[in-house]
């Protein structure tokens, strides 16, 4: 069950903001632009949403049109989602049934569930309130079995939220308490005839390391003349565990380690940043399999991850995408690497860009480039490969250059309001080894908004100099 759309009105930076996702979407942008907005929008509905007069905004999350504004008398927020199915009697015949008081048959015998959060502040009860509501085929709430809370538990459960902040540190997702390594932890699984066995083995191994260590086998005795002023029963008064002899005690200190380039074991939290950013990614979607099969079989998580590029070193972050790509469920992924970028389809990519006091958002429509034009959005000179983007223009090329090139080109970048993006790429003279095809920039056309028509960005050139000479094809 895909998330297909997402509709956000008036909450913190963004005014109006409707984005189309796909099963894999990268968000782009400059900071401050929405995109943490975006992503915390659909966390609030699909895991954070409870009762219907549970709080779960700030005062701060309401759109604040200028410094006067104050969120009591700003608008309400409004969330919407939309759920479609992609062709007629593609969605499980359980997810049809668990939501036939919500999902509406349309005129394509199509399913959709829209879902709709509404929050603002309140005159009569002078505080914010937050409303839900399924909708119909014409915007209006569904009533009756619809409106019940077990429907709302029912969406979360078969399309849950899971989020991986750009900040990721070992020492907090790999902690015996941390919320994804903690569920690997469980002594549950294994069966009692080999626990005991197991914490028997461990007991007479720790007594042999205390009897085979002397000061802390002289510290047990000396502990032991605590006695005389405490009755602690029968049997030893002290115990010291240099090993764990209770399974839930020593699972808890699990450790993770990596082996360096000596072939020597280091644990995790001990390696290099990128090193701890991608095991932390690992990790989560190791929780995320785990998870699934204790949760539902047929439910579709949405995976939302910020800059899971952080700290990688490019060669590595454009192998990051087949990573992302095996995750389970829908994949929303925001980003500021041109190295992933270039590893992704260009129709995935939704840019977002501040626009007034609101944010807008762009894409490459399937229609705007032919089959050549996206097989050339790569250059076609062989030798190594250099990916370059700007979320600036919310462009990104492929560019090769032969290995005999005597210089290495420059990248270029530019951009015009109409939001058409350019790259141009010179070596600053002529070099008869290259072609004269990986001089050439691409105008994307169509990076249509949603305040932008499609004639709008219907237009575009390809620019390129050669031999001092610039070439200009209409695209």
């Amino acid at each position: 069950m895909l998330l297909t759309r997402v509709r956000v009105r008036n909450f913190r930076c963004i005014k109006d903001l409707s984005v189309d996702l796909a099963e894999t979407t990268v968000l782009v942008g400059e900071n401050n632009t929405g995109k943490t907005a975006f992503l915390d929008a659909i966390r609030i509905c699909l895991s954070q949403l409870r009762a219907r007069s549970g709080r779960v905004f700030h005062e701060y999350d309401y759109h604040l049109q200028d410094d006067e504004a104050t969120p009591a008398g700003a608008d309400p927020i409004v969330i919407e989602l939309f759920f479609e199915e992609p062709e007629p009697d593609s969605w499980h015949e359980d997810i049809v049934r668990e939501l036939v008081n919500v999902a509406v048959l349309g005129d394509d015998d199509r399913y959709v569930v829209t879902f709709r959060l509404r929050s603002g502040f309140d005159k009569n009860s002078n505080d914010f309130t937050s409303d839900w509501s399924f909708l119909d085929a014409q915007g209006n709430p569904l009533t009756g079995p619809a409106a019940s809370g077990a429907q709302l538990s029912t969406l979360q459960r078969l399309a849950p939220v899971f989020y991986l902040s750009a900040l990721r540190d070992t020492t907090t997702h790999f902690a015996p308490r941390g919320r994804y390594w903690r569920n690997f932890l469980s002594d549950a699984s294994i069966p009692e005839s080999d626990r005991e066995q197991l914490e028997q083995a461990f007991s007479d191994l720790n007594d042999r390391l205390i009897a085979a260590h002397q000061p802390l086998n002289e510290v047990r005795s000396r502990l032991e003349d605590a006695k005389r002023v405490i009755d602690f029963g029968a049997g030893d008064a002290v115990g010291i565990d240099a090993l764990p002899t209770k399974l839930f005690s020593l699972l808890s200190r699990t450790q993770v380690s990596l082996a360096s380039p000596s072939g020597a074991k280091i644990p995790v939290d001990r390696q290099g940043e990128g090193t701890q950013s991608l095991a932390v990614l690992l990790l989560f979607g190791a929780f995320l399999r785990s998870r699934l099969s204790d949760v539902d079989r047929i439910a579709q998580p949405i995976t939302a991850l910020e800059e899971p590029e952080a700290h990688l070193h490019p060669s590595a972050v454009r192998s990051l995408m087949h990573v992302v790509g095996d995750l389970p469920g829908q994949k929303l992924v925001s980003s500021h690497s041109g190295e992933l970028l270039a590893s992704v389809d260009p129709l995935s990519v939704r840019r977002f860009v501040r626009r007034g006091s609101g944010i807008d958002v762009h894409g490459i429509q399937a229609e705007t480039l032919n089959p050549d034009e996206m097989r050339n959005s790569t250059s076609t000179c062989g030798g190594a490969e250099v990916s370059c983007c700007s979320q600036d223009v919310g462009c990104w090329s492929k560019v090769r250059r032969r290995p005999f090139c005597s210089q290495e080109w420059p990248m270029r970048w530019a951009s015009t309001w109409s939001v058409r993006a350019f790259v141009s790429c010179s070596s600053g003279r002529a070099t008869s080894g290259c072609s004269a095809r990986s001089r050439t920039s691409w105008a994307f056309r169509g990076m249509a908004s949603s305040t932008t028509t499609a004639a709008q960005g219907s237009t575009g050139t390809r620019r390129g100099r050669s031999s001092g000479m610039r070439r200009r094809r209409t695209g």
